[in-house]
This record gives structure tokens, C-alpha cells and sequence, in this order.
């Protein structure tokens, strides 16, 4: 090979970490989740998920949750969605916490 040889330097973003946090589930709920890229995690109301080890971009989605309320024959399925209900992550959202807000409809 003839000539100067050019290097170039390549650099990797470090992996970052995504929380989500929930409000508006009632402590009845057995648990709620999110799946980034195809993993799921989940936890009781009133905890956070969070995700490490994230490299790139990175898609997400918070599950709707069903609650079962009332009792005996006066049961009933409550639905709560999630707002927002999905988005996309990248290294610029580093430690970032995400806050998913549930809202019910009522079967």
C-alpha cells in the first residue's frame, strides 16, 4: 500500500439507563409493565421499571393493565390505558424517567 495511512477513530456510546414510573393505577392491580425491544418487565403499582445496558435507538411500549373490582356476582373488569402508550429512546435520554399515566374504562 502506497500513500499516508488514515486512521479513523470510532467511538461507542456507553450504555445508558430509561425508568418509567406509573401513577393512576389503584393498589389493586396485581402489577403493570413496559417492553423495550421486545423485553418485558414489570412491577406493583407504585413502583418504577427500569431498563440498563440500552444501546442506540430503542422502542417501547407501556401495556394496558386489567383490574377486576367489586365482588361476588358484582364483579367486574376495569381496563386502565396508558398515556403515553409508546415512544422511542435514544443515549440522549440517559437517565431519563418516563412517567406513564393510567386512566380507567369502565367495562
Amino acid at each position: 500500500m502506497n500513500g499516508p495511512i488514515t486512521e479513523i477513530p470510532v467511538f461507542e456510546l456507553a450504555p445508558y439507563t430509561i425508568t418509567f414510573t406509573e401513577s393512576g393505577l389503584p393498589s389493586m392491580a396485581k402489577s403493570w409493565s413496559v417492553t423495550v425491544n421486545g423485553v418485558t418487565e414489570s412491577a406493583p403499582p407504585g413502583q418504577s421499571i427500569t431498563f440498563t445496558g440500552l444501546t442506540g435507538t430503542n422502542s417501547w411500549t407501556a401495556n394496558q393493565v386489567w383490574v377486576c373490582v367489586g365482588w361476588g356476582r358484582f364483579r367486574h373488569w376495569v381496563t386502565y390505558y396508558p398515556t403515553p402508550s409508546s415512544g422511542t429512546v435514544t443515549y440522549a435520554n440517559n437517565g431519563q424517567t418516563i412517567n406513564i399515566q393510567y386512566s380507567s374504562f369502565d367495562w
